[in-house]
Order: structure tokens, then sequence, then C-alpha cells
């Protein structure tokens, strides 16, 4: 007998415990009526099923995002709602995030653009690999400086498909937008 032969039984309990979880899921029982069942050392295995059918979600958490423009209405008329000039952690940790973007988008425009002004302006323009380079270099600079900060998108359709996809929710991903767009008019305004 080879030890291609054998089974790991680690491996058969988590695909015992994988199936039992997908049972309970099936059966929409809540954690509390799952039945943990014995293993092979006698101790109980605990069954936890994080999500449920009929489960809620945090609407304002990455991961929720409804196709129903109704949604949206009531999303961002409870946001209407509850609106208040109080500055929270919540809202200092968005406005960061914010600010962070549009600063991340108004520098990465600005290089990127004076980049290809000075090229033009130029009656011999030096290899267009070096605005490439810059391109490049400038991205990954602001890419590992803001990452942390606001995701560093740059562009409204990074920031759209991150909304879509449920990495972002639908009040951040505007604000992210709206910020990206008055960042690039700043940003060619002032190399004119």
């Amino acid at each position: 007998m080879s030890e291609f032969d054998e089974v790991p039984t680690d491996h058969v309990l988590d695909v015992e415990r994988s199936a039992r979880v997908a049972q309970a899921e099936d059966t929409h029982t809540s954690p509390a009526t799952a039945s943990p069942t014995a293993g092979e050392d006698g101790e109980e295995d605990e069954i936890v099923v994080r999500s449920g059918a009929n489960a809620e979600p945090d609407e304002d958490a990455p991961g929720y995002f409804s196709w129903n423009p109704l949604d949206w209405y009531r999303d961002l008329k409870k946001e209407f709602d509850d609106f208040s000039w109080t500055l929270t952690e919540r809202k200092r940790v968005l406005f960061r995030a914010v600010f962070g973007e549009g600063l991340c988008t108004f520098l990465f425009l600005f290089i990127v653009e004076a980049t290809a002004v000075n090229n033009g302006r130029q009656e011999n323009p030096e290899n267009l690999v070096l605005g490439a380079i810059a391109t490049g270099f400038c991205s990954i600079a602001l890419i590992y400086s803001f990452a942390d900060v606001s995701g560093a998108h740059f562009n409204p359709a990074v920031t759209f498909a991150t909304i879509v996809t449920g990495k972002v929710s639908l009040r951040k991903g505007l604000a992210f937008i709206a910020i990206q767009l008055l960042a690039a008019i700043l940003a060619t305004a002032a190399l004119l």
C-alpha cells in the first residue's frame, strides 16, 4: 500500500462538515436548530451557518447592492432623512476616503497631462516611451500611497465596477465618482 492510497481523516471530516452545512442551508434551518454531531475524537463539531435565505444584509456594508431603482431611491431618501451635521467617526472615515480619492485623481491626471503637454510643446518630442514610463511610475506610486485610504480608483468606470460588484457602498461610490470628476476638471484647469 502506497502513501497515496490513504485518505487523510482531516479531509474526510472537512467534507462531512461541509455537507452538513450545505444540508442546513438547503433546509433553511437556523444555526440554533442545526444539530451538531460527534467527530472521531468524541468532541462535538459546531455547525455555524453564517447566512440564511431570510437574512437581511447590512445596507451600508460592502457586498450589498440592489438592482431595483426603488431600493436606490429608498437608500438615498433614508440618507437625506438621517442626515446631521455632527461629525461621527463613520463620516470622518468617509470624508477622508473621498478627499483622498480626489487628491489621488488630481495628482494622477495632472502628472499624466503635464507629460503630454510637455511632449506636445517640443519641436522634436523626446521618446514617447518616457511618457508611458512616467505614467506607469505615477500610477504605481499613487496606488501604493492611496490604496489604504480610498482604494485609488482614479477612474469613475473602476468605481462603478466596485459598486456593481458590491465592494463599495452606493453612497461611497457616488461620492467617489463626484470627486473624481471634480478633480479631473481641476487638474485640467491647472495646466491651462
